[in-house]
């Protein structure tokens, strides 16, 4: 990218002035500005791709015991929940923002085994306050691990195991762009004069901003010695359009399903 992107400081920190610090209320504040989902909606990560959502459906039936629960961790309005739930005994969708598990509800209304319910899946204490309600289950994560700090990050991780036990699988998916926040603002439309309406709610939301959750980053905090990875790759995210008025953006990815190793 260009020596452009760094113009966006001025209209990003303008644009992010009055949002707050705390993630729940930034969370809260986002899912209250979302009017509509799906490609013409409100949502960048919500596209409503089934190019994507048949591409991680082909995966996780590859490696997943289909008759385990799968938990959807930030499944915000639950499209992919509904998705898994065809497939599974079971979904139960988490996020931090109470508007966002509304929104699940309402749209899921004709999904009978799908069930949501407001947590902060980093919390301390989480993973295992679900494990003894669930027992073992599958785990399902798009778009989480990257908008996260490190601490939250080794948490969930640690929530993970409690959860997947010994027979539970974990599908993760994340962006992982090629170079700085910047860069990928740029990428998807951002410039010095015009914020996409789609990111701009994120900005003004005060939602984190994402940083590339690529295979290194994932070995970081899936280790080896203590996961066992049954495939993992990159591939491409599907966004709302924002570069063109009809085109879904195409952002790159990373994706990994593992497993905990014995201890």
């Amino acid at each position: 990218m260009s020596w452009q992107k760094f113009l966006l400081v001025p209209r990003l920190m303008w644009h992010g002035m009055r949002a707050p610090g705390d993630a729940a209320k930034a969370w809260e504040r986002y899912w209250n500005s979302v009017q509509r989902t799906g490609a013409e909606g409100d949502v960048l990560w919500d596209a409503g791709s089934e190019a994507e959502l048949s591409q991680s459906l082909e995966r996780v039936l590859e490696h997943m015991d289909r008759s385990l629960p799968v938990l959807d961790v930030g499944c915000g309005n639950g499209r992919h929940s509904r998705a898994l739930a065809a497939h599974f005994p079971s979904v139960h969708g988490l996020d931090l923002s109470s508007r966002a598990i509304e929104k699940a509800r309402q749209e899921s209304r004709d999904v009978t085994n799908v069930s949501y319910r407001v947590l902060e899946a980093s919390q301390p204490g989480a993973g295992r306050q679900l494990a003894n309600e669930l027992g073992e289950a599958n785990v399902y994560v798009r778009g989480v691990f990257h908008i996260l700090g490190h601490a939250q990050r080794t948490s969930l991780v640690s929530n993970l195991r409690d959860l997947l036990g010994r027979r539970g699988v974990l599908f993760l998916l994340e962006t992982a762009h090629e170079g700085s926040p910047l860069d990928y603002l740029q990428s998807l439309g951002a410039t010095a004069s015009v914020i996409p309406v789609p990111l701009k709610r994120c900005i003004e939301s005060g939602v984190r901003a994402p940083e590339a959750f690529d295979e290194r980053m994932f070995r970081k905090y899936f280790p080896a010695e203590s996961w066992e990875t049954l495939a993992c790759g990159k591939t491409i995210i599907h966004g709302v359009p924002m570069s063109t008025r009809s085109e879904l953006e195409k952002i790159p990815g990373f994706f990994a399903l593992v497993r905990c190793r014995a201890a």
